[in-house]
């Protein structure tokens, strides 16, 4: 019986006296490209195509998991330690000690979705940006790659310094319908101090259900300052980070 395998980056404890951008995390999904001031039904969050298609359906990021635009839920979730205090932004893990951060503001344009929440005295914008939106010049080989970046930046809304930890996690049903499939997980250090890890189903049979994938991997990458881990209990990895 599968237990899904997480991939979790933590950034650790930092000064937030200054606006300081946190740390930047690929995951093999791509940002939504929906344009307009007016707020959406659901929020884009990593659009591509049917099989990568994640959503927000509620007013706030944090305040129910993604969703696939079947209606299928996907488990990921955000979490952010200010001053040893715990805060969700992303999805309802429902961890034990973590309050929900006050979401402030959303904007969503053709190639990414911003938001601005609140976390004790210090302010957090996370910014999920398709890679159409990082080329200056057309460039296909980078527009055709099934990439979001999501960005991090912290800023002291009182002036005192404050140490903050970020944590963000995804699981094994973004790579299969099937409850029931085994997934295995892999480690790799890439060019430019980055660890990637990925997880998929062991057996990578080209179908999907429903327009839910069951092929292929998700991977998150993290950079030099932060921590990629992987592990087969989630409520125990954001246990910990809480």
């Amino acid at each position: 019986k599968l237990q899904f395998l997480y991939l979790i980056a933590v950034r650790p404890e930092t000064p937030s006296h200054t606006d300081t951008p946190m740390v930047s995390l690929l995951a093999v999904v791509a940002a939504g490209a929906l344009a307009g001031t007016v707020r959406p039904p659901a929020v884009p969050i990593m659009v591509q195509d049917p099989f990568t298609s994640y959503w927000s359906p509620c007013d706030e990021l944090n305040g129910c998991p993604l969703q696939l635009w079947t209606g299928a839920e996907i488990h990921a979730s955000g979490l952010v330690s200010v001053d040893g205090a715990c805060y969700t932004w992303l999805g309802a893990p429902g961890v034990a000690g973590c309050a929900q951060a006050a979401q402030v503001d959303v904007s969503v344009a053709a190639t990414q979705t911003a938001y601005a929440f609140r976390a004790g005295s210090v302010g957090l914008n996370v910014t999920f940006r398709t890679a159409k939106a990082l080329e200056a010049k057309l460039d296909l080989a980078m527009t055709s790659l099934p990439v979001t970046y999501v960005t991090y930046a912290v800023a002291s809304l009182d002036g005192a310094a404050h140490a903050v930890r970020l944590y963000v996690d995804a699981g094994g049903d973004a790579t299969t319908s099937d409850g029931g499939a085994n997934v295995t997980w892999s480690r790799a250090a890439t060019a430019g101090g980055w660890t990637t890890v990925k997880l998929g189903r062991v057996d990578q049979t080209f179908r999907g259900t429903d327009d839910h994938v069951n092929w292929g991997y998700i991977a998150l990458a993290a950079d030099g300052d932060a921590e990629a881990t992987a592990g087969a209990s989630i409520a125990a990895a954001r246990g910990a980070f809480a």
